[in-house]
């Protein structure tokens, strides 16, 4: 099995505490590349080459993720003259609290969506997006929680040249209404 790991050390998650980061994060290319870095750590120019990208439009955006926090440059080389950076992630997810006030759901819902509109045609069969409602206790809700966290750190990445999957992870108290108690029955 391929060792699905970047080629450089970085922390396991960071929480997302600032606005500068949610800021970093709310533009899909910014996101892209993020995901890039996961693979392995990449200069300027395999980013540009990589995302279709001017490489003065991929350096503005790194400096804007290095500013944030979440990115960094983990290794140089000497090249003609000058010095190649590698960029790679500070870590390896990027966790949100929703119950914070800076903790934004609608930004990575946007970056989903967005996702799901570049993605391939047709949609992979194995592809499958639900959204559910469930009544549960506070309990419930931080077991089934729990739950989501273990199967998405448990499965381990297959990398090389596999197909590239999102897992949207979510569980969230609505604001929909609740129907009103039941009328009595009237007897007939």
């Amino acid at each position: 099995m391929v060792d699905p790991r970047p080629d450089y050390q970085l922390d396991e998650s960071v929480h997302l505490t600032s606005p500068a980061q949610f800021e970093a994060l709310a533009n899909p290319l910014r996101h892209r590349i993020l995901v890039l870095l996961l693979e392995r750590a990449a200069t300027i120019s395999q980013l540009a080459q990589a995302l279709g990208c001017l490489k003065g439009s991929v350096s503005h955006h790194l400096k804007v993720l290095e500013a944030a926090g979440l990115v960094r440059i983990v290794r140089t080389r000497r090249v003609r003259g000058g010095t190649e950076r590698y960029y790679g992630r500070t870590s390896r997810r990027l966790e949100l609290d929703a119950a914070d006030e800076l903790g934004r759901p609608d930004l990575l819902l946007n970056l989903v969506a967005g996702e799901l509109a570049t993605r391939p045609r047709p949609p992979d069969p194995v592809e499958t997006i639900q959204l559910r409602h469930l009544r549960l206790t506070q309990e419930q809700a931080q077991a089934l929680t729990r739950r989501l966290l273990e199967v998405a750190d448990d499965t381990r990445p297959a990398g090389g040249d596999q197909p590239l999957y999102g897992l949207l992870l979510g569980v969230y108290r609505t604001g929909l209404p609740s129907l009103p108690g039941e009328p009595p029955r009237e007897r007939r």
